[in-house]
């Protein structure tokens, strides 16, 4: 997609200068490299005062950390959601501090009644119409155009986390702002816990909301109940939770939504939990062949040759499985060659990646079209009823 990047405050006042609003429909608009919070502070005034020019996505990462007043300045700039239709958790309750999971993430819509304030240590102008509009950036147009508010499809706020980060009540009043436009939901790395992750998923579990991606990776994650309800909700297609604190018990709550009814998980990133073992993925296993999964990640979990067994005993159960990573993990060669036989003989699995050798070796299926390409590239291609190319996976 294309769009628009600031690595300053000063970058984005010249590119907005004095013209009307932003036309950045059909592109992203990122910021990046945000190292203080006067930088961040000073870019969401403007963003407050310009709107999002009905961009598609909007980007922030790897940033300062953030704080609070960052989160609340965020909730004006994107809020899409009226705050007198936001149904908050708790706010009819006798104890609004309470709301009905025990996780007390009862809150004030109060952000929209003060003015936004911000910190003036970030060298900007004090008005923006001394700046002239042909300093702006030749891919930003900036004509009259209406901002279109609520039409975001995709939010990226990652890289920006810490232990000591907003609480969850400022996340949880955070969430229930977002537009319920979005379909591409991104927070890697910021630290979130349970709690804040419960929060938003209650926020997107209603219509009209249809979250279809969301990334989660990086974070806390640890109890995934609600997580696991929003999957059954059906909307979710791609989960990303790798790099979390995940363990045998979330892998159990997982395989229970996985085999939902309603749900819709196409593709699914478990990578680098290392408390996963073969025990929770054995149930994983089990339940593959009747899930709807296309993709799995287990890379860099404690799986052996014993889950690695389980696993190629279902795959030829599989009627649209495609996508095994399962390399960095405890699998031996023997599991190894298990998991490629098993993929040789499975006429849906396109892709397998497993440590082959010691190295991480990348196979994938391939047809008669497909060979001048693979042999172009160096690929050793094996003749046979199932074509197999493989080759060493760079990281």
């Amino acid at each position: 997609m294309p769009g628009v990047l600031f690595r300053s405050p000063q970058e984005f006042q010249h590119a907005v200068g004095s013209c009307g609003a932003m036309d950045l429909r059909g592109q992203e608009l990122s910021f990046s490299g945000l190292d203080t919070s006067s930088k961040m502070t000073a870019c969401l005034r403007l963003l407050t005062e310009r709107g999002l020019g009905g961009a598609d996505a909007f980007c922030i990462r790897d940033c300062c950390l953030l704080e609070v007043a960052h989160l609340e300045a965020l909730a004006v700039a994107l809020g899409g959601r009226n705050k007198n239709d936001v149904k908050v958790p708790g706010a009819d309750d006798e104890n609004p501090s309470v709301d009905d999971d025990g996780f007390g993430d009862g809150f004030a819509l109060d952000i929209f009644d003060k003015p936004f304030e911000t910190d003036v240590e970030s060298g900007l102008t004090p008005a923006l119409t001394e700046v002239p509009a042909e300093a702006g950036s030749a891919s930003l147009a900036t004509t009259p155009v209406e901002d279109k508010q609520g039409a975001l499809r995709s939010f990226t706020l990652a890289g920006c986390g810490s232990e000591s980060g907003p609480p969850t009540d400022s996340w949880s009043r955070f969430w229930h702002v977002l537009p319920l436009t979005l379909r591409r939901l991104e927070l890697r790395k910021n630290w979130l816990s349970d709690r804040a992750v419960s929060s938003l998923c209650r926020a997107f579990s209603e219509p009209p909301a249809c979250l279809e991606e969301l990334s989660l990776g990086g974070n806390n994650c640890k109890d995934i109940d609600r997580l696991c309800r929003l999957v059954c909700c059906g909307s979710l297609v791609e989960l990303d939770l790798s790099s979390n604190h995940l363990n045998d018990k979330s892998l159990v709550q997982l395989c229970d939504a996985l085999t939902h009814s309603s749900t819709a998980l196409r593709a699914l990133d478990l990578s680098w939990n290392p408390r996963f073992s073969s025990a929770g993925i054995l149930k994983l296993a089990e339940q593959l062949p009747k899930t709807r999964l296309h993709t799995l990640c287990i890379a860099g979990t404690a799986l052996c040759d014993v889950g690695a067994e389980a696993l190629a005993t279902s795959l030829p159960f599989c009627s649209s499985f495609e996508t095994l990573c399962a390399d960095r993990t405890r699998i031996t060669d023997v599991g190894a060659r298990q998991l490629l036989a098993a993929a040789r003989v499975t006429h849906c699995v396109r892709l397998i990646v497993v440590d082959e050798g010691g190295e991480p070796l990348r196979w994938h299926r391939c047809g008669p079209p497909d060979i001048p390409d693979c042999l172009s590239k160096g690929l050793v291609v094996e003749a046979g009823p199932y074509m197999r190319c493989s080759s060493p996976v760079t990281k």
